[in-house]
């Protein structure tokens, strides 16, 4: 973990999985837009240049359809806030214990 503190946030990006929310049986799921996950992996994650296609994902079942989903890349060093100052809690501790 301390050589992640050595990567500068403009050499980081980030991508939001294409998908949507649902709702069922009293259960929240997310679910990808398999076409727009599709472009993404091939333009963003792809280093070979072999197309992913939908047969490389076959146990990836659409929970939906709709349009292609926003796929914009963002630079880490766009989101960050430089922090001034000690950090200070208003709330006291708590601990929570698994059941």
């Amino acid at each position: 973990m301390s050589e992640m503190s050595d990567i500068q946030p403009s050499a980081m990006t980030a991508y939001i999985l294409p998908g949507r929310t649902g709702r069922t049986g009293g259960k929240t799921y997310y679910a990808p837009h398999k076409s727009s996950l599709l472009q993404l992996l091939n333009q963003a994650f792809n280093p070979y240049g072999d197309e992913i296609t939908q047969d490389s994902l076959p146990a990836l079942t659409e929970l939906g359809s709709g349009n292609p989903m926003d796929m914009r890349k963002q630079v880490m060093s766009d989101l960050v806030v430089e922090q001034a100052g000690a950090v200070t809690t208003t709330k006291e501790a708590t601990t929570t214990t698994a059941k």
